[in-house]
């Protein structure tokens, strides 16, 4: 006879299982055309390889907004 201690491990084992299915998803969604003519990002490639120097990247896109002072990243300044 099944316990209820039984029933509740079985149903978390059952919910893990299914959460780890989502783990490994592997699906690729492409957006529609009109989607992506409206894409702030249009070349993905460029961005990735910016991405690489991770520093560099982040400051450019800082440079972008306007700001009320400089933002100093300098670790040696603080």
């Amino acid at each position: 006879m099944e316990t209820e201690e039984d029933k509740d491990q079985k149903m978390k084992s059952e919910r893990q299982e299914d959460v780890s299915v989502l783990l490994r998803e592997e699906r690729l969604f492409t957006p529609r055309k009109e989607v992506t003519d409206l894409a702030y990002v249009q070349d993905w490639d460029t961005e990735l390889a910016a991405g690489e120097d991770i520093e560099a990247y982040w400051a450019e896109k800082a440079r972008q907004f306007e700001w009320f002072c400089a933002v100093d990243t300098d670790p040696r300044h603080e």
